[in-house]
């Protein structure tokens, strides 16, 4: 970095040529084309022919009729995205047809080749691109037309051994998380087992196939056919095979796509799924195995994230000025993963969220799970925080958020947390729980900078372009006519939206939407003294000022006559949201606006005897102890600001309470989405979270 800084002499080996047929690449070790179908096809290494030229690795499927699809004739979209001396990059697009042009779904393709390498990367995404509420799938397979049937191939398995596949046992399938199923014929046997997710050729200039996140994703399986070597991303099954669990138990949890013997996949979703064709030695392709699954990773040091502010303002890892917090985020980071196998939160369309949410919704990653992990892992350098944001991202991204509608401007849209994700599976609860069967957009339930964390992380477009739908659909559908909220969290998780696309894209028109919702935000505060009525004002202030009171709804206050005030974790967001409004604008009313608000914070739902708050303002709700990141990052600012003796002891006593945070869940997201920026807050006023708060006496 500097001026005496010059650029490096290229290195020669990586070429890549678009042309009328497709585009041709060459890393100096490998060769092929991308034909103009949007197949990697021609594929060689040095002079001998992987893949002949009349053959090419193709997606194909089959419909709940029977109808047969594949990638091989249609056009595809062809965007070479990256060409550098190091790494080429280039997506496609295109439909799965079938013999008479008739389509199914898109399928889209990220193809990464890397200079003097012998692998070739694929992101594969399908996406649900037809008008139907739901499409019925049998199969799906991604096909690489090598000589498998003849060929003996090894399968590894978590617990240490390996599967031989050959002409007579020619499949494996991975049909639960714990569970997978060898074929040969018309027999299965079944056994307790996991495969890792690579396919090996024994033979020394064979190919190996890696694919990330293999059983964590069932079903899933390989098979051995003549015409090549089979990725079964969606292998087929028998009916009854899912639906035997109850639906009060495993079957709307984790089978609900899973029916009648086919996919039922909802309008809009997509699923990515990362491959690795390595085409080396034997060796080589043994090392790809275990590097697909937990990848090498480039770290910098913490500071050198932190300080670019790229993440906001956040605080590195401190194991003396955050002793507390330190020792519970690594706890929590294990039971995390620990806590996820106990759940088998697990499968296709349900790796990387979590279930719990009202006791049956997933919970569509609220409060950005993965936005927390990525804060974690910027602040530390612990790849598994990276490797957990990467599969939340992915779901979230993927299966949360529309990502394809009939009406262009429902892209973007993100799922309430829901029975199933998306909703719609079912048009009951189960009984004696709080689930929804069905739900939809919110932008109080929606968020965008743990899609633009992985972004900066990775480089990854679709996170990015995600992370901009999302804004665009919610700022559409909330400044689509005279601006106006009913509850503070509305505008407060829309500002941390707009805050996260505005610092990603520099367009400003994240930033004028955002002055459209702090102009009513600080037209409805509560600047004046507002009286209070008889029955709430005894015992109390008779008034409320600082804050945006209303007659709360019976979920905040069930008494009769209903209560004056807030939801004090709804306020919380708000003053969150202002804070990075004024971060960029400097603008003084918002700053005043903070400090009011966080005094009405307090003085309506915090306590000093039990150092904690309540849930909202009606003094029938109880106080609990300690406090989340969540509720004091208003706090913390205007400690910052006025250095009142008020904030300074929520900070010190109410923050070290509640300092052991959450190892699953909204929980967990709730704690750690905003923790390593109030942490910031207090390294720059000059306080710790290093030891337990004193007793009081």
């Amino acid at each position: 970095f500097g001026r005496q800084v010059r650029r490096a002499l290229a290195i020669e080996g990586l070429t890549l040529e678009k042309g009328s047929s497709g585009v041709a690449v060459d890393t100096g070790t490998l060769r092929f084309q991308i034909d103009r179908h949007g197949n990697l096809a021609d594929v060689r290494r040095g002079d001998e022919r992987l893949i002949g030229p009349d053959a090419a690795c193709h997606t194909l499927a089959v419909d709940a009729d029977g109808t047969g699809y594949d990638s091989t004739s249609g056009e595809a979209e062809v965007v070479v995205e990256e060409s550098g001396p190091i790494r080429a990059v280039v997506k496609v697009a295109s439909h799965l047809t079938d013999a008479d042009g008739g389509k199914l779904m898109r399928i889209e393709k990220r193809v990464e080749a890397y200079q003097g390498s012998p692998l070739v990367r694929i992101h594969h995404t399908f996406v649900m691109d037809r008008p139907e509420k739901f499409t019925d799938l049998d199969q799906l397979s991604y096909c690489i037309p090598v000589p498998a049937a003849d060929t003996k191939w090894r399968v590894p398995l978590a617990e240490g051994e390996a599967i031989e596949l050959d002409r007579q046992m020619p499949a494996v399938r991975q049909r639960f998380d714990h569970e997978l199923v060898t074929v040969a014929g018309d027999a299965q046997t079944p056994g307790e087992a996991r495969v890792i997710g690579s396919i090996v050729a024994e033979d020394e200039d064979g190919v190996t196939v890696a694919v990330r996140d293999f059983w964590q994703n069932y079903p899933k399986g390989f098979s051995v056919r003549d015409d090549g070597l089979y990725v079964d991303l969606c292998p087929a099954f028998e009916p009854g095979l899912y639906d035997a669990f109850p639906f009060e138990k495993e079957g709307h949890q984790l089978y609900y796509y899973l029916l009648d013997g086919k996919y039922r996949l909802k309008r809009g979703v997509a699923k990515t799924q990362e491959m690795v064709l390595g085409f080396g030695s034997r060796q080589e392709r043994e090392q790809l195995c275990a590097l697909v699954q937990r990848p090498l990773v480039a770290i910098a040091p913490p500071e050198w994230y932190c300080n670019s502010k790229v993440f906001y303002d956040v605080a590195p890892r401190n194991t003396e000025r955050f002793k507390l917090y330190e020792e519970a985020i690594d706890k929590n980071l294990e039971g995390y993963v620990e806590r996820r196998e106990r759940q088998r939160d697990y499968g296709m369309l349900n790796y990387g969220d979590w279930y719990g949410e009202r006791g049956t919704n997933w919970g569509n990653i609220e409060y950005d799970t993965q936005h927390a992990f990525f804060l974690e892992y910027v602040r530390s350098g612990n790849p598994d925080a990276l490797l957990l944001g990467e599969v939340t991202e992915l779901h979230n991204r993927d299966i949360d958020t529309v990502q394809w509608s009939e009406n262009p401007e429902e892209i973007g849209a993100v799922y309430v947390h829901q029975m199933c994700h998306v909703g719609d599976y079912y048009d009951k609860p189960v009984p004696g729980s709080l689930g929804f069967p069905r739900g939809g957009y919110s932008v109080s339930h929606a968020w965008t900078e743990g899609h633009f964390d992985h972004y900066f992380l990775t480089g990854d477009p679709r996170s990015y372009e995600t992370g901009c739908a999302v804004a665009d659909f919610f700022t559409r559908k909330q400044l689509g006519r005279p601006y106006d909220f009913s509850s503070c969290r509305t505008p407060g998780w829309h500002l941390i939206m707009l805050a996260a696309a505005y610092a990603a894209t520099n367009d400003p028109y994240y930033l004028n939407a955002s002055k459209v919702v702090v102009a009513r935000v600080l037209e409805t505060q509560d600047t004046e003294p507002r009286p209070l009525p008889d029955y709430q004002a005894e015992g109390r202030k008779p008034f409320q000022v600082g804050g945006w009171s209303r007659m709360m709804v019976p979920g905040h206050c069930r008494c009769e006559p209903r209560h004056r005030g807030n939801a004090g974790f709804m306020v919380a967001v708000l003053l969150s949201g202002l804070k990075y409004y004024h971060d960029v604008t400097g603008d003084p009313r918002v700053k005043q606006c903070i400090i009011d608000g966080a005094y009405n914070l307090l003085e309506e739902c915090y306590s000093d005897q039990t150092h904690g708050f309540r849930y909202t303002s009606c003094p029938n709700t109880s106080y609990g102890s300690g406090a989340s990141p969540l509720m004091v990052e208003g706090v913390a600012r205007a400690y910052l600001w006025t250095k009142d003796e008020r904030f300074r002891r929520v900070l010190t006593e109410a923050l070290p309470r509640g300092a052991g945070g959450s190892g699953y869940g909204k929980g967990f997201s709730m704690y750690y989405r905003m923790a390593p920026r109030v942490l910031a807050d207090l390294e720059a006023a000059g306080l710790t979270l290093d030891k337990p708060a004193a007793e009081t006496p």
